[in-house]
């Protein structure tokens, strides 16, 4: 079986070590004391609101020591803004488990859907569609 790690397809690797400087010099005390972070959910296409506790869950876990050796596909951004591609490519390294795909493209990974889904399909070895 094959599974393809995702988070709105952004590995999230670092995210409890992660000083979520992209929230400015303030806004991770303000997540923590409101409890709330505001984030676009692009999938729904609304405005959904994050807990701290996820945050801080995710302090407890160290992905670059996780030894599972299922089959994964990382689809990166060579531009993404939030998920540092260099760290991505960190992770991958010495892991002949993780088959990593860099795209030119952003966070979004929006200018590559057709290679996201023939990278996809080839790793979960699914068959072409009928014409």
């Amino acid at each position: 079986m094959r599974y393809i790690s995702t988070r709105g397809l952004a590995p999230a690797l670092d995210f409890g070590a992660n000083r979520m400087t992209h929230l400015g010099p303030d806004g991770l005390e303000r997540w923590r004391s409101t409890n709330r972070l505001v984030v676009d959910h692009y999938a729904e296409g609304r405005v959904r609101h994050v807990h701290y506790g996820l945050y801080e869950d995710a302090q407890q876990y160290d992905s670059f020591a996780a030894v599972a050796r299922v089959p994964t596909l990382v689809l990166q951004g060579r531009r993404d803004d939030l998920v540092d591609p260099a760290m991505v490519e960190r992770f991958a390294l010495g892991r002949a488990h993780v088959t990593l795909v860099p795209l030119d493209d952003g966070h979004q990974l929006a200018a590559s859907l057709d290679r996201v889904w023939r990278e996809t399909s080839a790793f979960l070895q699914l068959s072409p569609l009928p014409a």
